[in-house]
């Protein structure tokens, strides 16, 4: 297969040699490609650093699921394979253009550009940044709802912002942080049956589906998630408004609006 063959998920449950385990992973990502393959993240990071420059050779028998990380580091001591495995902690470089050809690298620079522009917004939220803002909603959220509504509610965008820098098992370890406040939100708006929330069931392999917030005084907000259970949450009939990396002006407007005291 060639990279162009890789641009869609599907193809990668027939992938063979090394070349096309690393496009993939570079393409999609080591959650998706763990997903596809069945096989552990951690299994999949060792494969990848094979060191040789043999890129044709067939890695199948290693992507076999029944074989252990030891099982795997004992073949990589022998041909075809040449071993030379890092011990150290690793971490996926979110952009290595080597092997993307020109129009995911162009696709790549426009996210990173993008996750730049929103790591940015949090550090300069309210002139102050998001955690200092969240540390003054705590006392509020005590006996406001609304105020411990937007807290969370900005813990969530800081998850989801900086879970687009990561890949592999430490993206997956933010995102599951992220569903957890996402649960705590839901768990205030079923205390106010007026409050409007619910799902939007999308398709697509790193998420399914899209939830929707109407917090008191706040326009509409929303976050991308996997879910795992058919009915979990109610769906969500008004439309999207459109307004694409809006989170944080949002919530900024409420808290400028209601809760100015606390910009200081």
């Amino acid at each position: 297969m060639n990279r162009e063959d890789l641009l869609i998920p599907d193809n990668i449950k027939n992938i063979t040699t090394l070349i096309e385990l690393r496009w993939s992973i570079n393409i999609h990502g080591y959650d998706i490609v763990s997903k596809i393959l069945k096989v552990d993240i951690d299994k999949l990071e060792l494969i990848k650093k094979i060191n040789t420059k043999d890129f044709t050779i067939n890695i199948k028998e290693l992507l076999n699921n029944n074989l252990s990380i030891e099982d795997i580091k004992l073949k990589l001591n022998n041909p075809p394979y040449y071993k030379k495995i890092y011990e150290d902690d690793f971490i996926d470089d979110y952009f290595e253009f080597d092997y993307i050809d020109e129009d995911h690298k162009k696709a790549l620079d426009k996210n990173k550009k993008l996750i730049s522009k929103l790591n940015k917004a949090r550090k300069k939220f309210l002139d102050i940044g998001t955690n200092k803002i969240k540390r003054r909603l705590n006392k509020l959220g005590e006996n406001d709802d609304i105020a411990l509504a937007i807290r969370i509610a900005l813990e969530i965008e800081d998850k989801n912002i900086q879970a687009k820098k990561k890949y592999g098992k430490y993206r997956t370890k933010i995102y599951n942080e992220k569903y957890n406040y996402i649960i705590k939100l839901i768990e205030i708006f079923k205390k106010h049956p007026n409050w409007p929330y619910g799902i939007e069931i999308v398709s697509g392999i790193e998420t399914n589906s899209i939830i929707y917030f109407e917090i008191p005084g706040v326009e509409q907000i929303s976050w991308h998630l996997m879910l795992y259970k058919e009915n979990e949450f109610p769906i969500y009939n008004t439309p999207w408004d459109g307004k694409e990396n809006s989170t944080l002006y949002k919530i900024a407007n409420k808290i400028k609006q209601d809760y100015n005291n606390i910009i200081y």
